[in-house]
């Protein structure tokens, strides 16, 4: 017997939420479907391959000149590893992978739309890009354990997957200084100590001690949101650079308070000081320039 070719297509509504840490993401779509006869039941059946459904609403129903047409208002969370390494930096491909749940390739074989993948203008979130979205109808041969509702128990059951997938950027200024403008403030109010002189003890030392926590308390707070990673990353690194340039500040005052109070150097202190914050702050905005431009190359 032949199979019945499907048409179908995809309207992405909005992705609701992005959880790299819990490897998923959840969308808010529509989805329709053209065919002929009643041989199948492609709108009850369907399902989403790369996750599960969460809800699903029929909104439109009807039959003209023998031709069927459903949509479905759909809510799915999909499962996605996002790379960890270049995080938040890197691109981001969303995938929605639609399948028939009960017919193979002998009974049901999907085809895509004209227009099979539609992207609202408001579907990602605020400051992401949609790049490009492609759709294609693949095959996917599940062996011989899974028996579909038409098949004679011998061989691999296949079935038609719809794909549709986008590629999406976050702009630096959506998501990366975001996260890390605590970390960044904290090396920043940290280099104030080269302008206090190394006797006043409790604010040279303090200030250092106060940002280093809040380096580790933002380091903490990242961490939640970051994937598994098996390798550094660059949320790592930046964390790093940070508190190893308050470490050294300590270091440089403890020594800029020698060459004061012990020595009686005072303008060698004072040359030390200036020095260590061209130093210290120059190599930090550099190497913050430099690594986020890796990750995007």
């Amino acid at each position: 017997m032949k199979p019945v070719d499907v048409h179908l297509g995809i309207s992405l509504d909005r992705i609701s939420e992005v959880a790299p840490r819990e490897a998923g993401w959840t969308a808010d779509f529509h989805i329709w479907f053209r065919w002929t006869g009643d041989a199948v039941n492609p709108g009850e059946n369907f399902q989403v391959a790369n996750g599960r459904i969460l809800e699903r609403e029929q909104v439109i129903a009807h039959v003209a000149n023998g031709e069927r047409y459903e949509q479905y208002r759909v809510t799915a969370r999909m499962i996605h590893y996002f790379e960890a390494a270049r995080f938040p930096l890197s691109d981001k491909n969303m995938t929605i992978q639609v399948e028939d749940a009960v017919d193979g390739v002998e009974k049901l074989r999907y085809v895509a739309d004209e227009r099979s993948a539609d992207i609202r203008h408001l579907a990602a979130p605020q400051n992401w890009k949609i790049k490009k979205t492609l759709a294609a109808v693949i095959f996917r041969s599940y062996g011989p354990g899974r028996v579909d509702s038409d098949a004679s128990g011998s061989g691999d059951a296949v079935h038609s997957v719809f794909v549709v997938e986008s590629l999406i950027t976050v702009p630096a200024a959506g998501l990366y200084f975001p996260l890390f403008q605590a970390l960044f403030a904290s090396v920043a109010i940290c280099m104030i100590v080269f302008f206090i002189k190394p006797i006043h003890v409790d604010p040279r030392f303090g200030l250092p001690v106060g940002a280093f926590f809040a380096a580790v308390s933002n380091n903490i707070y990242v961490a939640t949101l970051l994937p598994p990673a098996e390798k550094v990353t660059l949320v790592q690194m930046i964390n790093a650079i940070s508190i190893v340039t308050i470490f050294l500040t300590l270091v440089q005052s403890a020594i800029s308070l020698y060459l004061l109070d012990s020595m009686g150097r005072d303008r060698f202190s004072k040359v030390f000081d200036r020095v260590s914050f061209i130093v210290l702050g120059l190599g930090y905005v550099v190497l913050n320039l430099i690594f986020p431009l890796a990750a995007r190359s």
